[in-house]
């Protein structure tokens, strides 16, 4: 495989669905086209750390961003991104072209557009419950977005709907020129 030059940063779930909380992830087939798609462009992809799953494992059950919106959950993530940032930078200063963040629709971390809003949901290690799907944007996507901005970058931010991936399909296109 030649490079390509081309570089589209995945949220950590859209290669592993394991990372998700119990309940919650989608059958991985369902985001095999936007991987082909991606694949047959000889984009390379970039999988991101889950910070989710990085700070409270694979037990841990699934909360808002109210909840996530902590000094200690910000504070990881910012330290993901920073750590990111500078590997980023190097690829962007050695030619290479970074196309976009894929982030999820819904996600309290990885959230684009829309975030999981509650003021209390979940319970042991099932599906999150008691909250709604509503604009903004998640913890781990500010906290990015940020350091991005920080140092320079200017990276697109792509929210996939893991309900309707050809729409989500269409906007990657749109937003990252392939």
């Amino acid at each position: 495989m030649q490079r390509s030059g081309k570089i589209i940063l995945l949220s950590h779930c859209l290669l592993n669905p394991n990372s998700k909380t119990r309940g919650s992830a989608r059958p991985w087939s369902e985001g095999l086209p936007l991987l082909q798609y991606l694949l047959s462009r000889d984009v390379g992809l970039y999988q991101l750390p889950c910070p989710e799953q990085t700070f409270s494992g694979s037990k841990r059950w699934g909360q808002s961003k109210q909840q996530y919106s902590n000094p200690y959950f910000r504070k990881h993530c910012r330290s993901i991104a920073d750590s990111l940032t500078l590997e980023l930078n190097d690829y962007k200063d050695s030619g290479y072209k970074l196309l976009g963040l894929l982030g999820i629709k819904g996600s309290p971390s990885c959230g684009v557009r829309h975030t999981f809003i509650a003021d209390w949901c979940g319970e042991g290690t099932g599906p999150v419950t008691g909250g709604a799907v509503a604009a903004g944007t998640g913890v781990f996507i500010e906290e990015f977005s940020s350091a991005f901005t920080e140092s320079g970058l200017t990276i697109p931010l792509i929210e996939i709907d893991e309900e309707d991936i050809s729409s989500s399909m269409q906007l990657l296109k749109r937003l990252s020129g392939l």
